[in-house]
């Protein structure tokens, strides 16, 4: 599971990001309130591809340690080819007005480690016209490594049974 931080970062000042954080400083302030109340990771991402925004909850799930870490970085950051490519195609959807309820999904923590979360996708217009993309994270990880567990169980059972 190859990461490519440094392949996928893009130079946010050749990006003009100071110009795109303009453009989405025009939502609602009181959104902002709600989503970092909500318990859920929440991110903003431009149709380039770039964090515009992220709340606290996010950077805990993938174990940053603050906004400036991410904000002006793209999205695959926290993917693996394998899985960026999937997501790719979904985003396209969404870029082209969709709302998606992705699933459940692998990211790739700051640290390397994984971690599973379910997520939704949707489209964020600006002035009428689409701008980027947004979504809820819902950490999934503690389940995911309880159902492995039980598996295990059940598999080494069913091998004691049988013998």
């Amino acid at each position: 599971m190859k990461n490519n931080n440094k392949q996928t970062e893009t130079n946010y000042k050749k990006a003009g990001f100071e110009e795109l954080l303009k453009k989405f400083d025009k939502r609602d302030k009181s959104f902002k309130d709600a989503i970092e109340k909500s318990g859920a990771g929440y991110f903003c991402i431009s149709k380039e591809g770039l964090y515009v925004d992220i709340n606290n909850e996010w950077l805990k799930l993938y174990k940053y340690n603050s906004p400036s870490e991410v904000l002006g970085k793209h999205y695959r950051l926290s993917k693996n080819d394998e899985d960026f490519e999937e997501l790719e195609k979904t985003v396209k959807k969404v870029l082209k007005g969709a709302t998606v309820n992705y699933g459940e999904v692998r990211r790739i923590c700051k640290d390397g480690s994984e971690g599973y979360h379910n997520l939704a996708l949707t489209p964020v217009y600006i002035d009428g016209k689409i701008e980027g993309f947004e979504g809820f994270v819902i950490d999934t990880t503690k389940m995911m490594i309880a159902e492995r567990e039980l598996i295990k169980k059940m598999y080494a059972n069913n091998k004691i049974v049988n013998k």
